[in-house]
């Protein structure tokens, strides 16, 4: 079960891994590392943080916010 202080859009998860929200959108579709949103809302994904915090930290470096 997910709980909400765990859910985030591409917005805290960019902030949380210092990359713009728009690279966050972009992992999914171009990274195997990077978790499949758990729900995609008319607002855009939304991620549980505690699945993203290692894959993000891995790709942000990878992608260095690119």
């Amino acid at each position: 079960m997910h709980r909400a202080e765990f859910l985030a859009g591409a917005a805290e998860v960019g902030h949380l891994l210092g990359v713009e929200a728009n690279i966050v959108n972009a992992w999914p579709m171009r990274s195997n590392g990077f978790p499949e949103p758990i729900i995609q809302l008319r607002a855009g994904a939304i991620w549980d943080i505690r699945g993203v915090n290692a894959s993000g930290r891995e790709l942000s470096q990878v992608f260095d916010g690119a």
